[in-house]
């Protein structure tokens, strides 16, 4: 899953993102299936501030910015989450943090600037089956 920054034409100089899954159906894993204390930076924003996951009350925490001279305009990929289903479910929802001081948001030119829109993200786990043919010889 791809954490999206799309300020239109502003420049984005840096962003912090504090999202919620259900730590029953989902666990934050790494390249190679297991619990991840972080998540995948993107390049954008290559200064990490902060980059903390708790699978165990399923909690995301993730902020980066840019030092160097020149902010991101275009959209971009703050960061990127790999999940490992725990459980069979239709649907369950991954959210970002609107309120309080653990509030999702972006700074432009330095100044921390509301955000007007959110989607929030939904992970649906299948199970797929193959089915392999038999060929007998007889």
């Amino acid at each position: 899953m791809d954490i999206v920054v799309d300020a239109r034409s502003r420049a984005v100089d840096g962003a912090e993102v504090h999202m919620d899954f259900d730590p029953d159906y989902l666990t934050v894993v790494d390249e190679v299936g297991q619990p991840a204390s972080g998540i995948i930076g993107g390049v954008a924003l290559p200064f990490q501030i902060e980059n903390t996951v708790d699978n165990s009350l399923g909690e995301i925490h993730y902020s980066a910015g840019k030092i160097s001279p020149g902010a991101v305009q275009i959209p971009f990929v703050l960061a990127s989450i790999r999940f490992r289903a725990e459980e069979l479910v239709p649907h369950t929802e991954v959210t970002f943090r609107v309120d309080g001081y653990r509030a999702t948001k972006v700074t432009i030119g330095l100044t921390l600037v509301p955000i007007h829109a959110i989607t929030d993200g939904a992970v649906r786990v299948f199970v797929h089956r193959f089915y392999i043919p038999l060929v007998v010889r007889e």
